[in-house]
């Protein structure tokens, strides 16, 4: 069995035109799913302040998603299409630093727990919609937030902020 170290994905927005992006220092990735699509367990995504017009889903490999900048400058927009990030199947990632803004779902607008263990650090939760958990929808998960503000969320039914439900002790 080979063992490797962790690695360090880098994204940056302004990136966009960049041939030879592969997630490294010098040509980070234009997105940050695709920095996702090739982490592995233990890896660090590192993202530049930015827009980033996306949909994320953990649900794989358990990673660091870290903001170099802060929330107020690292902005994932879920464009009102859907969950802006959802954690599912156990996973226990980490996601630092970024505004989750833009979601629209039946359970979870801009974050969505099932059966998983995530970490949300120094994160903002606005502007998001869902009949349940406009900010965060947790279901069955022990998520662990810290540091975080969740605000101007609307839910039709539940939890504006967060709806929690079948959550362990």
């Amino acid at each position: 069995m080979l063992f490797r170290s962790p690695m360090v994905i880098y994204v940056n927005a302004a990136n966009m035109d960049d041939p030879l992006s592969d997630g490294s220092c010098a040509h980070p990735f234009p997105s940050i799913l695709a920095g996702m699509e090739i982490a592995l367990d233990r890896d660090t995504i590192l993202v530049w302040p930015g827009v980033y017009p996306e949909r994320l889903v953990f649900d794989g490999a358990d990673i660091i998603l870290e903001s170099v900048g802060n929330a107020d400058r690292t902005i994932i927009d879920g464009e009102q299409a859907g969950t802006v990030v959802t954690f599912l199947n156990g996973n226990s990632s980490t996601l630092r630093g970024f505004t989750i803004t833009n979601g629209d779902n039946s359970n979870g607008g801009g974050i969505s727990s099932t059966g998983a263990d995530p970490t949300i650090i120094d994160c903002v939760v606005y502007n998001n919609s869902a009949d349940n958990g406009a900010g965060l929808y947790v279901l069955a998960s022990r998520i662990s937030i810290i540091n975080c503000l969740i605000y101007s969320n609307t839910a039709v039914e539940n939890g504006g902020g967060i709806y929690s439900l079948n959550c362990g002790e």
